[in-house]
């Protein structure tokens, strides 16, 4: 655990020490700076970092030997399949499969801040300290969906939903649970308004009450996942461990709101804070049925992505502000630029990293991360 905690805090003394949002180019910099060092962590990492990494590692390589005709031998989806097919080929080493998904999934990801956070060095700190790093280490199947949604949000936003379907049922060649981003359709030009949640509440109390008929329906839908209601360890309920990240996103939402109250209806490119409101309901949707199966909590990566654009309406870590000078002659200047460190975007890094701590000390088996260790360890 320390292994991250260095890096978040050296890399939020650094974005502390210089301008990281004064202009374009440094927005830019500061965002390549820290996914590259995710993507070096992600690649190098031993399969032992992350609960489900050594099956992915071995899957590498029987995958890369199996016949193309006999790809339903693998409980994988065909994307997945053929990625590792087609990696096997030029690169025999299992550690290729983490190096290829750690750079894809560190230049989506930095590419969804760049494109759509007002905060980008904030947004990388909260990456790692709301632990979404942890979470995708371990889900490589999902992650590669993840990205090509991120990457289709654009065409979503600019009202192409041909397009952004396309990306959905691209994605759901590597993981069948991205369809459920197809929600996004709905919500991506619709205003929040309270009396939705007059709606909501009861719906998700329902569900909550026959979480087996969601479960059922998922199953019929994706032809998948059957199974995993007699699994103890996907199947089984999980109060504790759904409560606490329920709390969590609800209380980045209602923070949020905080954030967002008398600045612009829309960030960059038409992310608009009621769709990122939409998007945190869903995810504090699949958290409460995952109380009661685990397997239901697995949606969330494709809706905890926007806690970073969400929160990332703070002010940035450093800023310059006017102040009056008083007593000077007439013919000179009557105020001074000063650095000035805004307490939101610090208290927003203080609360998360103490999330981190918690998670990581007294519940290391739930992402597998620590310790971190490199793969010739």
């Amino acid at each position: 655990m320390i292994f991250y905690l260095c890096f978040g805090l050296s890399f939020l003394l650094f974005s502390s020490a210089v301008r990281t949002e004064c202009d374009d180019k440094s927005r830019k910099f500061v965002g390549l700076l820290f996914f590259f060092i995710v993507f070096l962590f992600m690649g190098l990492r031993s399969p032992e970092v992350g609960n489900d990494s050594m099956q992915f590692y071995q899957a590498y390589t029987r995958i890369k030997v199996t016949p193309w005709t006999n790809y339903t031998s693998e409980r994988y989806e065909f994307g997945f399949f053929a990625l590792c097919k087609v990696l096997g080929i030029f690169f025999p080493h299992p550690q290729t499969l983490f190096l290829f998904t750690g750079l894809v999934f560190a230049f989506s990801v930095y590419r969804f801040i760049r494109m759509y956070s007002n905060n980008v060095a904030l947004s990388c700190v909260l990456f790692l300290f709301l632990n979404l790093w942890a979470v995708y280490m371990n889900l490589i199947r999902q992650i590669l969906a993840l990205c090509i949604i991120l990457y289709f949000l654009d065409a979503l936003f600019h009202q192409k939903r041909l397009q952004f379907c396309l990306g959905v049922f691209l994605s759901s060649l590597f993981h069948r649970s991205a369809l459920v981003c197809l929600v996004m359709l709905v919500f991506y030009k619709k205003p929040f308004k309270k009396k939705f949640l007059i709606f909501y509440i009861p719906f998700t109390a329902f569900c909550f009450w026959k979480y087996d008929w969601i479960f059922t329906l998922g199953t019929i839908i994706l032809h998948r996942y059957e199974g995993y209601r007699f699994s103890q360890a996907f199947g089984a309920s999980n109060y504790f461990g759904m409560l606490f990240h329920s709390l969590i996103c609800f209380s980045i939402l209602f923070y949020g709101v905080l954030l967002h109250q008398g600045k612009e209806g829309e960030t960059a490119k038409g992310l608009t804070p009621d769709f990122q409101i939409y998007m945190l309901l869903c995810c504090l949707f699949c958290y409460t049925l995952g109380m009661r199966m685990y397997i239901l909590s697995r949606i969330t990566p494709y809706f905890t992505i926007f806690y970073l654009t969400w929160l990332g309406e703070a002010e940035p870590f450093v800023k310059m502000e006017k102040f009056p000078l008083e007593n000077i002659p007439k013919d000179k200047s009557n105020f001074i630029l000063k650095r000035v460190y805004p307490l939101e975007s610090y208290f927003i890094v203080l609360v998360s990293s103490a999330y981190f701590c918690i998670v990581h000390l007294f519940r290391p088996e739930w992402q597998g991360i620590v310790p971190y260790r490199f793969f010739w360890q």
